[in-house]
């Protein structure tokens, strides 16, 4: 899986445990931090069509 795509799957993992109100550990919430500092809403864009692919194969 290319990095980008991956980092992108672990912050929409993110997103949703926390509209969920799931609790997690610390060390989740601060990788989430790290990452959104380095990506920008275009790079998340762009991946959405990659992780399509991924899921259609």
């Amino acid at each position: 899986m290319h990095q980008f795509t991956l980092k992108t799957a672990y912050l929409a993992m993110m997103y949703v445990a926390r509209n969920e109100g799931i609790e997690l550990d610390e060390k989740y919430y601060e990788l989430e931090d790290d990452l959104n500092g380095i990506f920008e809403v275009t790079d998340m864009i762009d991946n959405i069509e990659n992780i399509y692919k991924l899921i259609e194969k």
